[in-house]
Parts: structure tokens; C-alpha cells; sequence
């Protein structure tokens, strides 16, 4: 893969699949309101120039504390130039130099390690390092890209994986778990099991009702061109389950707790189609004419969250 950054090559404000993701996380981030006010939580996220999602959070959750960690130092004053909000810190290096310079004891986080990239053992140890410090309730959320041919022909795909994970590969995978449509889902485990080992980790030594638990809510795939995979999950304490549960996740439409996984579908739509449709809704019998049933069903799952691509002068 080009070692080019991928904010020069693709203008994130303009994926579709990515847009809705973002709104529905954003969604889920708010049902953390059972805990606390969701706008005291800080966020840490990887922002690019575009910074897309420290905007929509900001706009609709309220956070004031955002840090986002650059690692592309050359770029430095183009960062600072695009950067929306006065309340966004920009902590240059990459996440492995940023995160251990971060003060986590006491400080509630929302984290989104925004991967464009595969999986390999230093965003494990990313994942880990977050883990074992995140101070609960907090949420953690990961998204990779999740393309087998990144590790070879499938012949050699397992070797290819063991030899770039090494010790971080505990999960029993198998060659027939690396052919594309199942590979997402073999990210997904490889992830998770690392979040259990590190959990495990961290509660030894502690009383049954202050250990640490790491409950999974989001489970997404989508494409936007490239096939990617975000698991997000919230970290509490066993103390902290009563209101893990009045945080009703378990009634988002996108809620996915284990395995499967939730795949967004943006339909390719006009924008008076969709507005054509958007008059219907809610209801379960809308129609649009010459409009593919499939693409209807799937624009109804999502049009709450469905962003509007328009030119507009400034």
C-alpha cells in the first residue's frame, strides 16, 4: 500500500458510508448520558485536515476537550490552518508517541482510532495501551480497513498474518476465516480478543465488584470504495452496570453486541429521490418509481442518518 496519507487522496466530508457511520456513533455516544453528561467527556480522535468528525461531535454532543493526533509532522501548518474549533488540541506524532503523553486516570474518554490502514501489531498495541488505561465509564472505538489480498494470496495469508501480528495473534484463526467475506469478521475477533486479554490483565488482583468490563456495542462494515470494519465498545466497572443498562443501546437499530455485523449500504440515490422517499417515511410501505426495491429497503434503514451531497458557493 502507498505510504501517500490518505487525507491527499480521498476528501473524507464526502463518503457516504463514513457520514452515516459517524452520525450513528455520534448516537450512540449520547445514550452515555446514563452516566454522565455526555458533553464532560473528552474525546480523542485521528482528525486529518478535515477534521469531519470533531465537527459533527462538537455540533451535536457538546464536547469542548478534543484532542486529535497527527502523524504527519510535515504537514503540521496545514493542520493548524484547518483546524474548525479553538477547542481541538492537535498532539503531533503518531498514536503509539501521542497516547502514553495523555493523562487518562479520572478523565472519562471517548476514543476513536480511525485506522485507514490494516491491521498489525502496533495498532494491537494500540488498542491494548487504550484499554488498560481508559478510566470508566468510557467508550472505545476502532476502525480498520479489512481487505485480505493486504495479506497476500490466500495460500499464504495465514503465514502472512501470524508473521505481522507475532505474539498478538492468540485467536485460533484459520485459513478459510481469511477469504474476504469472512475476513471483516475475522478482524473483528483478532480485536476483541485482544481487548479480553488485556482486560483480563487489568483486573488481576481486583475484588469481584471493582473489576473492569468491556461491553461491545458497535459492529459496523461498509465501503466506501475499500471494505473497512469499526467495533466500539464501552469500558465500565462492575459497579457502573446498572447504568450501562439504562443506556438502552440495546434498542439502536445498529446495536451488535457480538460476531455479526452491521453492513452499511448507502444506496446510490438522486436527491429527489431521496426526498421523494423522506416524505413517506416512516412508513413501511414507501415507493419510489423506477427505484429498485433493494435499494428503497436500504435507504429506509438509513435516512435519518443519510448525509445530502450538494455544491454550494461561499
Amino acid at each position: 500500500m502507498s505510504d501517500i496519507p490518505s487525507y491527499l487522496k480521498v476528501n473524507y466530508t464526502i463518503r457516504p458510508a463514513k457520514s452515516i457511520e459517524r452520525k450513528m456513533i455520534a448516537e450512540a455516544c449520547a445514550r452515555l448520558s446514563a452516566f454522565s453528561r455526555v458533553s464532560s467527556y473528552r474525546y480523542i480522535g485521528l482528525g486529518s485536515i478535515f477534521f469531519t468528525d470533531f465537527t459533527l461531535f462538537h455540533r451535536t454532543l457538546g464536547f469542548s476537550e478534543m484532542i486529535s493526533m497527527e502523524e504527519n509532522i510535515e504537514d503540521s501548518g496545514r493542520f493548524e490552518f484547518n483546524k474548525p474549533l479553538g477547542c481541538i488540541q492537535i498532539e503531533f506524532g503518531n498514536s503509539r508517541q501521542v497516547l502514553p503523553t495523555l493523562k487518562w486516570q479520572n478523565r472519562p474518554t471517548i476514543i476513536w482510532l480511525d485506522y485507514d490502514r490494516a491491521l498489525d501489531k502496533d495498532k494491537l498495541e494500540d488498542i491494548g495501551y487504550v484499554v488498560a488505561n481508559l478510566c470508566p465509564p468510557s467508550m472505545l472505538i476502532v476502525t480498520l480497513r479489512a481487505v485480505a489480498d493486504d495479506f497476500g494470496d490466500p495460500d499464504s495469508r495465514l503465514a502472512v498474518l501470524k508473521e505481522e501480528l507475532k505474539d498478538k495473534l492468540s485467536y485460533e484463526i484459520q485459513t478459510k476465516d481469511l477469504i474476504q467475506t469472512r475476513f471483516p469478521m475475522a478482524v473483528r475477533n483478532i480485536v476483541h480478543d485482544n481487548i479480553s486479554l488485556v482486560m483480563n490483565e487489568r483486573n488481576a488482583g481486583f475484588p469481584r465488584e471493582n473489576r473492569f468490563e468491556y461491553r461491545q456495542i458497535l459492529n459496523f462494515c461498509y465501503s466506501d470504495g475499500t471494505m473497512m470494519v469499526t467495533i466500539g465498545g464501552v469500558i465500565v466497572q462492575t459497579g457502573q452496570l446498572p447504568n450501562f443498562g439504562h443506556c438502552d443501546f440495546n434498542y439502536l437499530e445498529f446495536y451488535r453486541p457480538g460476531e455479526e455485523s452491521y453492513f452499511i449500504r448507502a444506496p446510490s440515490l438522486t436527491l429527489l429521490e431521496q426526498r421523494f422517499l423522506d416524505l413517506q417515511f416512516p412508513s413501511a410501505s414507501a415507493y419510489c418509481p423506477c427505484v429498485p426495491n433493494d435499494d428503497i429497503l436500504a435507504y429506509a434503514k438509513l435516512y435519518r442518518y443519510f448525509p445530502k451531497f450538494v455544491e454550494a458557493e461561499i
